[in-house]
């Protein structure tokens, strides 16, 4: 019984309070413990709980409105919404995507979140082509056919790596510039060329991991290929190639003024620092001046009783044939590759 009581007047207290704040007072809340009393402070009690429950209501979907409001989407108009993943399935964040029209109009362009949400909005229903590109990944195009205001497009873009290096001299280990160099994929297709810059390098951005054939020349050098494979995603294979001085081949006949070939004769080579080769003819009239590189020189032929002829010559191609004529005139004598 004590426990009793003391129940009841704290369950008559909360109420008085309850009923303070409604804006009743404590004797009409806690009034006489008929069934009178007891209804007479639960109605007020009630319809405040109900007010108020239907303010926060209320203002919930008010709030649940504002958001809903901002992204609808013009009358008339449409969307493609969807995901853009990476490797492994993961959300791809600053992908740029594109879309364009039939007649290659571009219509909108977006920017996946950093969840790999986007939002691209059309006209209306039709065909369209949406194109992402993100860095490091391969490029990829999909044709897509509006039929609701909102169609839903998922892309997964595959990883890239890049083939970067620089080709220099071999000797010199200098750059060399302006070098092409190609890239061929197994099948021989090219997947890419470049002229290497003025530090001698290049570069192959958005390459698939598989096996290629690097090949690099330069006018003054001997071509070279390489093997590359390229297996990480994401990280560039470096391929640094040297090139050597590309040799050649001078030869030639000496004959005399009625033609007839020269035996013993002195054939000097000499370039412009001065660098000499010396040789002479055979009992045909013949020499041969190998291992040279590519440049500009002077040649000069004396015979025997003292005849001699002087020429210049450029080289360029891999073997060149000159015949001389000892005590005649030469022209200038320039031979630059096919």
């Amino acid at each position: 019984m004590p426990v009793r009581k003391v129940a009841k007047g704290a369950q008559e207290r909360i109420m008085a309070m309850v009923g303070r704040i409604a804006g009743f007072t404590g004797r009409a809340v806690a009034g006489g413990a008929g069934r009178a009393g007891s209804w007479s402070w639960r109605a007020p009690v009630t319809s405040m709980l109900l007010r108020g429950r239907g303010l926060c209501v209320g203002a919930l979907a008010f709030a649940v409105a504002l958001p809903y409001r901002r992204l609808t989407l013009a009358d008339g108009h449409s969307s493609i919404d969807g995901l853009i993943t990476g490797v492994r399935g993961a959300p791809l964040a600053d992908a740029v995507l594109t879309v364009v029209d039939c007649a290659g109009r571009e219509l909108a362009r977006s920017r996946s979140g950093r969840h790999g949400g986007y939002r691209l909005p059309v006209p209306g229903p039709g065909d369209y082509l949406v194109v992402a590109v993100a860095r490091g990944h391969q490029p990829r195009a999909l044709s897509v056919t509006v039929a609701e205001r909102r169609t839903a497009l998922s892309l997964c873009l595959t990883a890239s790596s890049s083939v970067v290096g620089t080709v220099q001299d071999d000797t010199l280990r200098m750059p060399l510039a302006d070098a092409l160099v190609l890239l061929t994929d197994a099948r021989g297709s090219v997947v890419g060329s470049q002229v290497t810059s003025a530090d001698g390098a290049y570069s192959f951005p958005s390459v698939r991991p598989a096996s290629y054939t690097l090949a690099v020349t330069h006018e003054r050098h001997t071509p070279v290929a390489r093997e590359v494979t390229v297996t990480a995603e994401y990280q560039p294979t470096a391929v640094d190639v040297a090139l050597a001085h590309r040799l050649l081949q001078l030869g030639g006949t000496v004959r005399d003024r009625r033609g007839a070939p020269v035996a013993g004769t002195r054939v000097t080579l000499a370039d412009r620092s001065r660098f000499t080769r010396e040789v002479h003819s055979d009992a045909a009239g013949r020499f041969l001046l190998p291992s040279l590189p590519i440049g500009q020189y002077c040649l000069t032929a004396v015979g025997p009783l003292g005849e001699r002829v002087e020429s210049q010559v450029t080289l360029h191609s891999t073997r060149i044939e000159l015949e001389l004529r000892l005590d005649e005139p030469q022209e200038q004598l320039r031979y630059e590759s096919s």
